[in-house]
């Protein structure tokens, strides 16, 4: 089936899903680094450990997220391994590779940018919605994006996914047209 490139595949849609969904865990894991610098800074009274929890705090969602990917590829290699590519291999091991780091940074990318654009593009709006509304929505995002937010934060991260992907095959096919013109060398 032919799927113009300017519509996210539904492999996007589906990592932009997943995505929203572990926003919870991050923003429970994010706090967790912070809370616990913040306990350690007023416990030793050195301020440098609260900078190195707000530090960690914004770098755990690279790790939960590659965590994530990683033993979610562990399951599925396991029971459904007819759906991973041969040239990636198996999962194999406790801890996350390169490949999982690398979905980690890039969820965290897509995180950051998309809560942005969205903020952005219902600031737009905030007349016709309300002050209540930001009010509620700034005050209780704790992970979850609510209503429209989540619609317009859910599509942004599927484009980003889609962009990622193309930026990949587009990588792929000059890797290849470059191998096979030294084949032909």
């Amino acid at each position: 089936m032919k799927w113009p490139a300017w519509i996210p595949y539904p492999g996007a849609w589906m990592n932009a899903f997943v995505l929203y969904v572990l926003l919870r865990f991050i923003s429970s894991g994010s706090k967790l680094f912070g809370d616990f610098g913040s306990f350690l800074g007023r416990f030793l009274q050195r301020p440098e450990h609260w900078v190195l929890s707000g530090v960690l705090a914004a770098l755990a969602p690279i790790l939960i997220i590659a965590f994530v990917h990683h033993w979610l590829y562990l399951f599925l290699d396991r029971f459904f391994p007819s759906i991973r590519s041969p040239e990636i291999g198996a999962t194999r091991g406790f801890f996350p590779g390169l490949l999982s780091f690398w979905e980690g940074l890039y969820g965290w990318l897509v995180i950051a940018i998309s809560t942005l654009i969205s903020i952005g593009i219902l600031a737009l709006f905030y007349p016709f919605l309300g002050s209540s509304y930001y009010y509620y929505w700034f005050s209780h995002w704790n992970g979850f994006v609510y209503g429209p937010a989540m619609l317009v934060w859910t599509i942004i991260a599927a484009y980003m996914y889609q962009f990622e992907h193309l930026v990949q095959r587009r990588m792929m096919a000059v890797e290849s047209a470059e191998n096979s013109d030294r084949k032909n060398i």
